[in-house]
């Protein structure tokens, strides 16, 4: 259609960080070879730092707070900005944290590294891994083919890989959701217990909503009337309780999803992709929820693009690729891998760790 303007909506959110890669670069040669130019909205400023020229700083209020470039508003408002909603770049939230964010504000790999900074990984416990879900041998149609995994008893497991690579699917197996082709599912529960044992949130949050309403929602699975109350105050639709779920934003649809498992106490937890649609102050409050509650037992397996959250929460790591399992671990060996292979890029304290290495 040849326009002037695109405008783009949270247009990466469901993609692989190749494919998130992939997707900005024709973009970028767009917008130089067509002059085109680009209103993106976005909770995820990393990708597009390259090609902004101007960003927009929206607060809760509706109001824009910032109208400029985008070193500057980061140095203006650095402090206030997760409160709004506003997710640093990845790079700037780093500086920050090891304590090397003096002005300029850094934005590149290579700035960051130039001033030193002491980053520091998550402390992994090791534990004594109890199975708890096993799946032997299992296929499914044409997207699983002969499959063997472990969950084990408490541990906090990040499933990642491809888009179509099977993710999905094979926690639907695990958690009975679907039966194999070919292959057993093993776990510890009883037929008819299972689904009081096991909590599932669906990628597509529309896909589990049952009721007419968002109270009636959460408090479905027989949540008393303060849980249901506490649990709607931190998802943000205390002011919502009568609107029917699909009535919601994308993003409160995701946090009531995510509510209706989270009021409960199963022993295994799977999220698909539970930050989607998500701001930074959001998606922090989702993952210390999720974190508590895998502190308090429950073992939790979670679909993920974002090798961040696999780096700071995950204890292990399912990595798919074409309908196999291509590896399983502890995170730090899968950055050792060659994770392009897997449509992954390491999170950005291991490609500044890698950077920074010089062989003898």
């Amino acid at each position: 259609m040849k326009p002037p303007m695109i405008i783009l909506d949270e247009p990466t959110a469901n993609l692989d960080p190749v494919a998130t890669e992939a997707f900005v670069s024709l973009l970028e040669t767009l917008k130089e070879e067509r002059h085109l130019s680009l209103f993106i909205i976005e909770h995820d400023l990393d990708p597009w730092v390259s090609m902004t020229d101007r960003v927009l700083m929206l607060g809760r209020d509706g109001r824009i707070f910032y109208d400029g470039p985008l070193r500057e508003g980061l140095q203006e408002h650095a402090g206030n900005l997760k409160h709004q909603g506003v997710a640093m770049p990845m790079v700037s939230e780093l500086a920050l944290q090891a304590g090397v964010a003096e002005p300029p504000f850094p934005l590149t790999i290579d700035e960051l590294r130039r001033r030193n900074p002491v980053l520091e990984g998550k402390q992994r416990v090791r534990k004594d891994e109890i199975p708890l879900l096993r799946a032997e041998n299992v296929s499914w149609k044409s997207v699983l083919k002969d499959v063997n995994v472990t969950i084990s008893n408490g541990s906090f497991t990040a499933v990642v890989g491809p888009n179509g690579s099977g993710k999905t699917t094979l926690c639907r197996l695990l958690a009975g959701i679907i039966s194999p082709s070919a292959g057993k599912v093993e776990h510890p529960f009883g037929k008819k217990e299972q689904f009081r044992h096991v909590g599932y949130v669906f990628q597509n949050p529309e896909h589990q909503f049952l009721t007419d309403s968002v109270w009636e929602e959460v408090s479905y699975s027989g949540a008393n009337r303060k849980q249901v109350q506490q649990m709607l105050e931190w998802c943000g639709l205390s002011k919502h309780v009568h609107m029917h779920p699909f009535r919601l934003s994308q993003g409160q649809k995701r946090r009531l999803s995510v509510a209706t498992m989270l009021v409960n106490d199963q022993d295994v937890l799977f999220l698909d992709e539970p930050t989607f649609g998500q701001d930074a102050a959001s998606t922090e409050h989702l993952m210390n929820l999720i974190e508590e509650k895998h502190r308090s037992g429950t073992t939790i397996v979670m679909i993920t693009h974002d090798m961040e959250l696999v780096d700071t929460y995950a204890t292990r790591a399912i990595a798919m690729k074409e309908g196999e399992v291509a590896f399983t671990g502890v995170p730090e060996e899968l950055w050792e891998e060659d994770v392009e292979a897997f449509h992954l890029k390491r999170p950005l304290r291991a490609q500044i760790e890698e950077a920074a290495y010089v062989p003898q």
